[in-house]
């Protein structure tokens, strides 16, 4: 729905179409511009990664996903905005003599010609399943009785699950943590990991629309086994275990703004305190098992700690947020796709088996350059 009003927008906003001649209400694509719908770059990238994957740029594509009538009409208008704008940007166009320009039409095989076969249609998901929204209001309709868990009295149309018929799923604000402090905090380098996932306390709480306690549910047992990772690098268990609560605090009272209020500081101390006391008195109780096992080297007790977190991390995945039109749930960040591609975000339930990523390299804009020679 987003690219076939999108493109409709731009085209009107280009000249190149009005409202009355699409057939539209006065002021039927004005919630495009309203904060619920504005996409940033990563999002607007994730929907031409889609769009890549799922609708083949030809015209007998788009009417495969939108209809005959529509389809057409949506075809003329992506050809007549993406030729405007290659123009502009003075692009060669293709021809006889330049089978390398610019055209409309996606890529297509060199020998035969053929477009590529989308993936709804690899899949073997049927035209009706991947039928966009008419417009927002059916959004609205279907997010609302999904919430009430109620899609079984739901005739509308029902989205695919996340990563079914796109080429990955979006990342939860869980999946965004794990995958920063996985890179940037790493167990390997730093043994301040329990601390670095407190530290996104007051971001995802207010993300998500989500109380403080029901974030400090989620995160206390996963803090405990990352304590009991610490642990099991150590020859001496119940020593690292007496210092752990005070050495837990000190990392989360290293948080603290420098600039807090006395008041402030004291409330977050008292907050950081019983965190520490919860994670290791969850770490105290399954500490039996960590001597038993011994001390392990760091890339072991690692494995052992992703294996032992799943549980937890998918009850973090599936926390709902407070409100669907004022929070978010799912993010498609600037590093999810290399987070893809590095297989540091995946689900057995994606189309893996039809996907190949590979890294080519890092693009930069000429602008952000600076010669040193």
């Amino acid at each position: 729905m987003f690219f076939r009003e999108w493109l409709k927008s731009r085209s009107i906003t280009r000249c190149l179409a009005t409202e009355e001649g699409l057939g539209l209400r006065p002021g039927a694509l004005d919630y495009l511009k309203t904060a619920q719908w504005v996409t940033y770059c990563s999002e607007h990238r994730g929907a031409v990664e889609y769009l890549c994957t799922n609708l083949q740029f030809s015209k007998q594509g788009f009417v495969d996903v939108y209809g005959l009538e529509e389809g057409a009409q949506l075809w003329d208008l992506y050809c007549k905005l993406s030729v405007e704008v290659a123009q502009e940007r003075g692009l060669p166009m293709y021809s006889a003599e330049n089978p390398s320009g610019f055209r409309p039409e996606g890529v297509s095989a060199p020998n035969s010609g053929e477009h590529f076969v989308p993936l709804w249609k690899r899949r073997g998901i049927p035209a009706e399943k991947v039928k966009p929204f008419n417009d927002p209001i059916e959004v609205e309709q279907y997010h609302h009785k999904r919430r009430e868990g109620k899609l079984a009295d739901y005739d509308g149309i029902v989205p695919l699950p996340p990563g079914r018929s796109t080429p990955y799923g979006p990342q939860t604000t869980a999946d965004m943590i794990h995958t920063f402090v996985s890179t940037y905090q790493s167990f390997f380098d730093n043994t301040g990991f329990a601390a670095a996932v407190m530290a996104f306390q007051e971001s995802a709480v207010k993300r998500m629309g989500i109380k403080e306690d029901k974030y400090e549910q989620i995160v206390v047992p996963i803090v405990s086994k990352l304590i009991l990772t610490e642990a099991i690098v150590h020859d001496d268990v119940p020593g690292f275990m007496a210092q752990a609560e005070d050495n837990l605090f000190k990392a989360l009272s290293d948080l603290i703004p420098a600039d807090s209020t006395e008041e402030d500081r004291m409330k977050r101390e008292q907050k950081f305190r019983r965190l520490a006391q919860r994670g290791v008195q969850g770490a105290v109780e399954q500490q039996e098992l960590i001597q038993r096992m011994g001390p392990q080297s760091r890339e072991n007790a690692f494995g052992w700690l992703i294996e032992n977190i799943q549980e937890e991390l998918q009850e973090a995945r599936d926390l709902k947020v407070g409100s669907w039109s004022q929070h978010v749930r799912n993010n498609n960040a600037p590093s999810t796709v290399i987070h893809v591609a590095n297989g540091m975000h995946y689900s057995p339930e994606w189309n893996n088996d039809l996907i190949t990523w590979r890294i080519l390299g890092t693009g930069f804009d000429v602008s952000e350059l600076e010669r040193n020679y």
